[in-house]
């Protein structure tokens, strides 16, 4: 769970995350001051969750939102200049099209590989804590579980433990500006399919993933405060300390590299052509906006101007 849930943050569905307690970040981020690096680019003090995004010739800057893929409905919140730019938009990019997702595919990516279950790779006794607490915190009965939910991959069967700690009705940034866009006739686009976000995490094998969702659910009252710390940096749009929990817990660089490093490097061809065109919005995972392969720096690098812009007062 460590790392892997970490890593995770940048695919569609956020989960939920364990690492190092709230004390510990919060006394490294004082004992660290402020400053700008070659790494980040990013001038001191001018943490946001909003970026604008100019260029040479370009005549209408374009916008970026980083989002967290999904929050309880009371720590949702949307400021005023983001949803202007989003409706005033000519296209909105998300890292997928949700209008393009083919829900068949998805449903078949989901599944273990040769008709297996969680039990052929699990332990019989972290097997049967997995069904029983599923049972117990959620309602599945052993039938249920064994039938369908057995058979899904691990991200799967944490989603349905996050959706539970999250309330009935969780919020995504990405659904509702999916939504404002079709209602002002804005265009959407998509960085990578949904199927090319489980492949990057079907590079890690299942058994690993498999033993972090144990770890997680075991560790449940660590992993419910981490998510709330994480809550916490991003209702302060405090990049910093998100880059400080992923970068901290990735134990392995390939993993970073993989799920961060390489998705945002793979975007830029495409980001550069819609950002030279103008007027875009764009929302990805907050996970992937800072850092030296982040795509803020790496937009800079490319020779853009990319500045903090107010998110303005919240609104419906």
């Amino acid at each position: 769970m460590r790392s892997l849930q970490m890593a995770i943050i940048g695919l569609l569905v956020l989960l939920n995350t364990a690492c190092k307690g709230s004390k510990e970040v919060a006394e490294e981020k004082t004992e660290k001051p402020v400053k700008e690096t070659m790494s980040t680019g990013i001038p001191p003090g001018n943490q946001s969750l909003f970026w604008q995004v100019r260029g040479k010739d370009i005549e209408k800057p374009s916008y970026i939102y980083g989002t967290i893929h999904v929050i309880s409905a009371e720590d949702y919140f949307l400021g005023a200049n983001v949803k202007q730019k989003l409706v005033e938009a000519d296209k909105l990019i998300m890292e997928i099209d949700f209008d393009e997702m083919d829900m068949n595919a998805i449903a078949g990516a989901g599944l273990l590989p040769d008709n297996k279950t969680i039990k052929d790779y699990l332990s019989e006794e972290d097997y049967e804590f997995i069904s029983t607490r599923l049972s117990d915190s959620i309602g599945l009965s052993r039938s249920q579980f064994e039938s369908a939910y057995a058979r899904m991959k691990p991200i799967f069967i944490q989603q349905l433990v996050v959706y539970k700690f999250l309330g009935e009705n969780p919020a995504s940034y990405e659904s509702n500006f999916n939504e404002l866009a079709g209602m002002h006739n804005v265009a959407s686009y998509g960085l990578e399919t949904f199927r090319e976000q489980l492949e990057f995490l079907d590079q890690i094998p299942i058994e690993e993933q498999l033993q972090d969702m144990v770890t997680a659910i075991r560790d449940w009252h660590e992993t419910k405060a981490q998510y709330q710390k994480m809550i916490a940096a991003y209702k302060d749009q405090d990049l910093d300390v998100l880059n400080h929990l992923i970068e901290d817990e990735m134990e392995s660089p390939k993993m970073k590299e993989l799920l961060l490093n390489k998705r945002n490097t793979q975007w830029m061809p495409e980001l550069t052509t819609w950002i030279d065109e103008g007027n875009a919005f764009i929302a990805v995972g907050a996970g992937h906006l800072e850092g030296e392969f982040g795509v803020i720096n790496l937009l800079r690098r490319a020779g853009y101007e990319v500045w903090p812009y107010p998110i303005g007062e919240d609104v419906d």
